[in-house]
């Protein structure tokens, strides 16, 4: 495919795309609590715009190891009525963060363009939802356990079976993105497999999305705590850029963009 479609909005191959990480949570792994509050929200939303991403990704649940799940009217509280407000304020893509149905819906009717999931389609009913209100859907690897058999091959072909049931269930392929799931069940060396592999991960015929910002990979790497982690995060999404990988999913959207830009005027 040499473009997809998210919302009002084409993206080209052969382009490079940030996701700007808005985390309405009390928990996550890096900026837990801080945009916890409304108008805190709000105007972090702002300042992603500003610094340059292409989409908004909310989240209303936090996914860091060990976390705890929240129930669906929790959920929807922290996230739907930050996504109205964003959609009817800025002109931006609002992706939502959600492994549950029920809130990639009402986000839907509220001006989510997309959905992101993580947990590779665990709930079959997400992809009907999606399809139902001809969104796109980023699908990420992740799984219960860590019993591989071949690493590579099953990471490969649990991304094929969901992709099968999204195509399935209605979902257009231009509105695909996938997600090899890097710090979703893989232990350090599993993670940088999957770095050093992403041609195989293209070969799907997919557009790839990366999110490795300040993960805990990048800890067992080089022994940095999370606030220690952005220049790793910008040397693995530099790797992406030259890679031709599509999109990445970042909690420090200008530095990225000021790479991103710098990377461009050298290559371009």
């Amino acid at each position: 495919m040499d473009s997809i479609a998210i919302g009002n909005r084409k993206f080209y191959k052969n382009n490079f795309y940030t996701m700007g990480i808005l985390n309405i949570t009390p928990d996550s792994f890096y900026d837990g609590g801080v945009f916890f509050d409304e108008k805190k929200a709000i105007f972090r939303a702002e300042e992603i715009i500003k610094q340059g991403a292409d989409i908004v990704d909310v989240g209303g649940e936090s996914t860091r190891p060990g976390y705890k799940k929240i129930e669906i009217n929790e959920e929807l509280e922290r996230v739907i009525k930050i996504i109205s407000k964003i959609k009817k304020s800025y002109d931006v893509l609002v992706s939502i963060d959600t492994t549950k149905s029920q809130v990639a819906e009402e986000a839907f009717k509220n001006g989510a363009d997309m959905l992101n999931d993580i947990s590779c389609l665990k709930d079959k009913n997400l992809a009907n939802i999606v399809a139902k209100y001809d969104k796109s859907i980023c699908i990420q690897h992740n799984r219960e356990n860590l019993n591989y058999k071949n690493f590579l091959n099953d990471v490969l072909n649990d991304l094929k079976k969901a992709i099968k049931t999204a195509l399935k269930s209605g979902i257009r392929k231009n509105k695909i993105i996938i997600d090899p799931g890097i710090g979703f069940a893989k232990n350090l060396e599993q993670n940088f497999i999957v770095l050093k592999n992403l041609d195989k991960f293209k070969k799907l015929g997919y557009f790839i999305l990366i999110g490795n910002s300040r993960k805990k990979f990048l800890r067992g790497a080089f022994n940095l705590d999370v606030d220690q982690r952005l220049p790793s995060t910008l040397a693995i999404n530099s790797y992406c850029f030259f890679k031709k990988i599509n999109f990445i999913r970042v909690h420090d959207v200008l530095e990225h963009s000021y790479v991103c830009d710098l990377l461009k005027k050298i290559i371009f």
